[in-house]
């Protein structure tokens, strides 16, 4: 029965999560929710224990991945090669840097589809992770008062 209840407890915490990212998003007429979020908090609240969800994976995997999918997007504008070699490099860096984060991951590929211009870094990545982390610590402590 606990395993059930981990499940639908960690399932009503990213549902409850993205609902309230798309909120806030909405309300501040602010972009701070992308498509590869939705995979970060299945990982957060499926497998909180995990190295791949510490914040420092978290942001420090998405601001890599931003920043070399923008820079290869300005150098070699986005064809097949430059997305290759975007995710490539993302990739390598991340495991660098100890900051692998897997759904960061596609955010070069993200950059590649969608041509964003340097903003794109601090809104909707930056913001949305740290909302994204901040959330997961709020809903893990009101779960804990909840059920000591």
């Amino acid at each position: 029965m606990k395993k059930y209840e981990s499940m639908l407890l960690g399932a009503v915490g990213a549902t409850i999560g993205i609902i309230l990212l798309q909120f806030i998003s909405t309300t501040a007429d602010i972009a701070l929710l992308v498509a590869p979020f939705g995979a970060t908090f299945v990982l957060v609240f499926a497998l909180p224990e995990s190295p791949l969800v510490k914040p420092r994976n978290i942001v420090g995997g998405y601001l890599i991945s931003t920043a070399i999918g923008l820079a290869i997007f300005e150098l070699l504008g986005s064809n097949p090669l430059s997305l290759g070699l975007a995710f490539g490099l993302s990739f390598i860096l991340m495991q660098l840097t100890k900051t692998l984060h897997p759904p960061a991951g596609s955010i070069p590929l993200l950059v590649m589809f969608s041509s964003p211009d340097w903003t794109f870094v601090l809104t909707p990545v930056l913001a949305g992770v740290i909302l994204i982390l901040l959330y997961e610590r709020f809903y893990t402590f009101i779960l804990r008062k909840i059920k000591p």
